[in-house]
């Protein structure tokens, strides 16, 4: 197998691309072939991870490399990634720091501290589903068995660090959880300019972790941004995990 990277990159009106160092190296993930005579484009992670497609004219032609096939993860190997990625992002003390702002989470008693604990984590663990949900049609089968993998993972987690006991009331309210979370994203109205995405996700997230919806409009704002923030970027990096292991499937 062969890779080639490319440089120089440029937009459509021929000045650098702000999301790549214009004299930097960047490896091309995949060559997106395209229709009607318009010339195929490059897919390319920029400087922050994200995903671009550079069409072949907008770029400069690095140097081509032989490389050996990497090995493709498990879906086991993959669910610890993606389990690591959520008790990471809960243990840079969400809780505290920006949830903290909207509501006097240090307010609580110890009980319905852990529970605003676990229904953030339940938050998040629908967040990484909905990101691998993104590759289901491209490779159903894979996965499933990815997210099976994670869900027992992430259980296995729970229980390590909370005790069985929780982790098994986890795993019973399961499917309520994700369906009201799944509802209410599918109920988002993204036709009037007045209201955010997300918006209903946040409402529904302060009655499940306060227990009473916000009643000052200001700190109500401040919640839905924060839970709209959380959930977004959570569903961002299981995309990229799941973005990773394709290519590296692809290339295999």
């Amino acid at each position: 197998m062969r890779r080639f990277t490319i440089t120089d990159i440029v937009e459509g009106n021929g000045r650098p691309h702000p999301g790549f160092t214009h004299t930097a190296t960047y490896p091309v993930l995949e060559v997106m072939k395209t229709g009607s005579g318009t010339l195929p484009g490059f897919l390319v992670a920029d400087d922050q991870g994200r995903f671009h497609l550079i069409r072949m004219d907008h770029c400069r032609l690095g140097h081509i490399e032989a490389f050996c096939p990497m090995p493709q993860a498990t879906p086991e190997e993959v669910a610890q990634e993606l389990s690591e990625l959520a008790f990471g992002i809960i243990e840079q003390n969400w809780l505290d720091l920006h949830i903290g702002k909207a509501v006097d989470i240090k307010g609580f008693d110890e009980p319905t501290r852990n529970e605003a604990e676990w229904e953030l984590t339940y938050l998040i663990l629908f967040a990484i589903t909905k990101g691998c949900g993104t590759f289901s049609i491209a490779d159903a089968v894979r996965t499933t068995a990815i997210l099976k993998a994670f869900h027992a993972t992430f259980l296995a987690q729970i229980a390590e660090k909370a005790g069985r006991e929780i982790a098994d009331e986890h795993q019973k309210n399961l499917v309520p959880r994700y369906k009201l979370y799944g509802q209410t994203i599918e109920g988002e109205d993204m036709q009037k300019p007045y209201k955010t995405s997300y918006k209903r996700l946040g409402e529904a997230a302060a009655l499940q972790i306060l227990g009473h919806s916000i009643e000052d409009p200001q700190a109500a704002d401040l919640f839905r941004e924060t839970i709209k923030v959380i959930f977004t970027e959570v569903r961002e990096a299981a995309i990229k995990v799941m973005a990773f292991q394709q290519v590296i499937q692809g290339d295999a």
